[in-house]
């Protein structure tokens, strides 16, 4: 019987001490951390009943914030006692020995250090330390640097602050020896190891530049993507990659690669199926827009672009968010195609804005939207806009942007950003052209004066080669139809010798009226009248041996002529298209109430094909043919010349074609010019938006007579031109070499040239 009061009084007692309450929490330890931040992290506050539980869930909880070092607790006749040591703060954390930009550099460190904690006046916390360094290890390791290794020194003060410095021996990255692939018979070698964005070394000074053979994870893994791509794009559904080896030699300094694959059979596309609740076109319709045949070789790629084709068909109907699903079913290497529709909602625009403007007036913009507020939107419209707001070439950036209005379910709106780039000087002063020598300029020039979107021009030149006095207006809006009107006057004085084509001296005076209306909406007919009167003094050269007896005897004094234009532009850029073409077609004839009787017709033509995202392949050709008639010859001051930077570069200016005795061009009634370029943006410039550089090839040749051309007219250069638009306008430079000259050829190496570009 006293057993069992025992036993009942010892367990009154033990109960009794589990549920003892909290009457006190007490914090000692703690400098830099508040007492209310430590009360945070606890589970209980003052009035909870105390228990085991409790405290380990605090001890627990402590530790777990990565504040404190040590946590000791202690509770006793209601007195809950917490005794902290805190972790020391972050001083500094200083990287040193790395090379800035092959793993780390200046850019990405800040960021790294963030993620993990690890930036001045943070809590030091060994667990962020220790997977911030191993950040650091496996950075380098995925980029080839398997010698990597990382000193630690740290340095704590009295205020419990630490400084660390982690010493970065990089050591030598991991360079690749050998890229083998195997199992390919569809694509060759070359092209599938192209995937990759290293390989084996090239020329050693090729690869010193590029550093092409060191060896990187990400790159590695991006490349076996793009083979898989290009094979699935292909049509092989049953491709796979069998075996990838990333071999490391023992001093971890090489690496050999081996990737074999199965191509797999090429499957064929056994039909098309298009379904939907709300489908709008008939199928049919459909059908034809898909450029895929039954029977033909499966290319997802081509059904990818085919679907965008679908896609643009119902945006430009106001479908903008159209949802088209395609799936395949395949079975004995043949493919059905099922391709589904879902409409959705139709749109409308009901906002164009415009920012970045500061100069240029909305209207000038808005004029060449397709589109006006209210009106069913389309993604063609507004692509076209875009362009058209480039080609006017007053912005060196046009992008934009869709919004959904939240408010309005069917509607959206459209914001444009630009950014304005020079489009005119006010000047005065002196400069050298190649061409003309010396000059003293003067004068204003402006492209988008005020903001409107016209052109004028009023400028005075002296130079060796030319005086000339102009006045020229154009407004390319001046009515509702975007009607063009332009108008001028001017007086130039034009010294032959000096420009290198004969001897003699041109003064000229005169108007000139023009008007233009566009015809579609790429294409803009015109119509010019020019009239002046004209006093020609033949030099030595002309006049004493015979050369153009006739002209420079005659008295003829009044030329009026007119010329009729028709333009087409699809550039994408004023400056630098990647895509588009550009045709000009001019015939001016000299009419019979003046006193020269001539008919003169050019032809240019540019076209841009994209290689890539950063490649160009730009295609221009001039053709300039020039006759008189009713027994009149073509003056001698409007016949065509060639060379230098603006048609055969490598050669003088105006220097090919026959010459006079003393070697000057005679020029001609008949020149053909042709060029390819291959344009791109600088690759070791970071922003080289306003920058290209390409390789050109040149040909072109100047007959005397029309009906004369032969092949020995012609010459041929190649070279590497740079373009940049400077704050001043476009600069050009060349470096040039002649493939096709003679031996009486003058040349010229080297040229620049301000408002020209390739």
């Amino acid at each position: 019987m006293h057993f069992f009061i025992r036993l009942l009084l010892l367990l009154s007692i033990s109960l009794s001490a589990f549920s003892e309450t909290i009457k006190n929490i007490n914090i000692t330890g703690n400098s830099t951390i508040s007492r209310g931040t430590i009360l945070n992290y606890l589970p209980f506050e003052s009035g909870d009943e105390f228990s085991e539980e409790v405290l380990n869930i605090s001890v627990k909880a402590l530790y777990a914030s990565e504040l404190f070092q040590d946590v000791f607790t202690s509770f006793s006749n209601g007195e809950f006692d917490i005794k902290v040591l805190e972790n020391p703060t972050l001083k500094y954390i200083d990287l040193l020995g790395y090379s800035d930009g092959d793993v780390l550099s200046e850019e990405n460190i800040p960021e790294i250090k963030k993620n993990f904690n690890m930036t001045i006046g943070q809590i030091f916390s060994e667990i962020n330390f220790q997977k911030f360094k191993n950040v650091l290890l496996d950075l380098y390791d995925r980029n080839g640097y398997y010698n990597i290794k990382i000193d630690e020194k740290f340095e704590k003060d009295l205020s419990n602050r630490v400084g660390i410095e982690l010493e970065i021996h990089e050591g030598e990255p991991a360079r690749v020896s050998s890229l083998k692939i195997s199992g390919n018979n569809f694509f060759d070698d070359e092209e599938l190891l192209d995937s990759f964005e290293f390989g084996e070394p090239d020329f050693f000074l090729i690869n010193f530049f590029t550093q092409k053979d060191i060896y990187n994870e990400f790159l590695f893994n991006a490349g076996i993507e793009k083979i898989q791509q290009k094979y699935i794009d292909k049509g092989f559904l049953d491709f796979q990659i069998t075996k990838s080896n990333v071999e490391i030699s023992e001093n971890k300094e090489n690496i050999s690669i081996n990737i074999e694959i199965s191509e797999g059979e090429r499957y064929l596309v056994n039909s098309i199926n298009i379904s939907g609740d709300k489908i709008l076109f008939s199928k049919q319709e459909l059908l034809d827009v898909i450029d895929i045949k039954n029977g033909a070789l499966f290319d997802r790629a081509h059904l990818i672009k085919n679907l965008k084709k679908i896609d643009r068909k119902y945006s430009d109907i106001g479908y903008a968010d159209v949802r088209i699903n395609s799936n395949i079913d395949n079975n004995d290497n043949k493919v059905d195609i099922n391709i589904t529709i879902e409409p959705n909602q139709r749109f409308y625009v009901r906002r164009i804005a415009f920012k970045g403007n500061v100069v240029t007036q909305d209207d000038v913009l808005r004029r060449e939207f397709l589109l006006n507020e209210g009106q069913i939107y389309s993604n063609t419209d507004i692509e076209e806009s875009i362009k058209k707001i480039k080609r006017l070439g007053y912005f060196s950036k046009v992008e934009y942007e869709i919004i959904d209005v939240v408010s309005e379910e069917d509607q959206k709106d459209i914001f444009v950003s630009v950014e304005e780039t020079k489009t005119g000087t006010i000047s005065f002063g002196l400069s050298h052209s190649n061409a003309s020598g010396s000059s003293v300029t003067a004068g204003i020039q402006q492209r988008n004066i005020f903001g409107t979107g016209n052109t004028f021009n009023g400028a005075f030149s002296n130079s060796e080669a030319v005086k000339e006095l102009s006045f020229f207006f154009s407004d390319p809006y001046f009515n509702d139809q975007k009607q063009s009107l332009r108008y001028g006057f001017f007086s130039k004085s034009t010294d032959g010798t000096s420009l290198d084509v004969s001897s003699y001296i041109l003064d000229e005076k005169g108007v000139t009226f023009g008007y233009s209306a566009p015809i579609t909406k790429d294409d803009i007919f015109g119509v010019d009248l020019r009239l002046s009167s004209i006093d020609l003094q033949c030099g030595l050269l002309l006049s004493s041996a015979g050369y153009e007896q006739e002209e420079c005897l005659s008295l003829d004094s009044k030329d009026l002529s007119l010329s009729l234009h028709l333009d087409k532009n699809t550039l994408n850029d004023f400056y630098f298209p990647t895509e588009g073409t550009l045709v000009k077609n001019n015939i001016s004839l000299g009419l019979p109430l003046g006193d020269l009787k001539y008919v003169i017709a050019n032809s240019t033509l540019q076209k841009n094909y994209p290689i890539d995202s950063s490649l160009t392949l730009q295609l221009s050709s001039k053709l300039d043919i020039g006759s008189g008639y009713g027994g009149d010859t073509l003056p001698f001051y409007k016949r065509f010349f060639a060379g230098g930077a603006s048609s055969v570069r490598g050669f003088d200016f105006n220097s090919l074609g026959e010459t006079y005795p003393n070697g000057i061009a005679k020029g001609g009634e008949l020149a053909i010019l042709t060029n390819a370029s291959i344009i791109s943006p600088l690759p070791f410039v970071k922003d080289s938006k306003n920058m290209r550089i390409g390789g050109f090839f040149d040909l072109g040749g100047i007959s005397h007579d029309i009906s004369t051309l032969e092949t020995g007219n012609f010459r041929a250069s190649t070279g590497i031109a740079f373009s940049w638009l400077t704050p001043i306008g476009p600069l050009g430079v060349y470096l040039a070499s002649p493939l096709i000259k003679k031996s009486n050829d003058q040349t010229q190496a080297f040229s620049f040239n301000l408002g020209t570009t390739f």
